[in-house]
């Protein structure tokens, strides 16, 4: 699966339990209505990056990298998601920041 498409939506999520391994989620809907969900467990599996049903990506990225992916798809505009089955980045336009993950998002919402 290759694309590049810019995301139009996206939120973000903060979990308190003893399910999963991760405590940030953050949700992308692209253009196309392709669903991403990157989780930031402290330490990421080494199957990092799926494929579930074909149409939607998961993504398990390092705690660490929360913050600055984050940051650009709260400041970027536009962000654009790039997959290349096993390798993908966030990218901002404008002033080039991206920061280095499986996925991203768009301009946020207000509030």
């Amino acid at each position: 699966m290759v694309y590049n498409e810019q995301v139009m939506d996206f939120t973000a999520t903060i979990l308190r339990n003893d399910v999963v391994d991760y405590r940030r989620v953050l949700r992308l809907t692209t253009v196309s209505g392709q669903r991403l969900f990157l989780a930031f467990p402290d330490v990421p599996p080494a199957d990092w990056l799926e494929f579930p049903d074909g149409t939607d990506t998961n993504v398990f990225l390092p705690s660490a990298d929360f913050d600055a992916t984050y940051r650009v798809l709260r400041d970027e505009s536009p962000v654009f998601v790039t997959e290349l089955m096993t390798r993908a980045r966030v990218s901002g336009a404008g002033n080039g920041t991206g920061a280095k993950a499986a996925a991203s998002g768009t301009e946020p919402a207000t509030g």
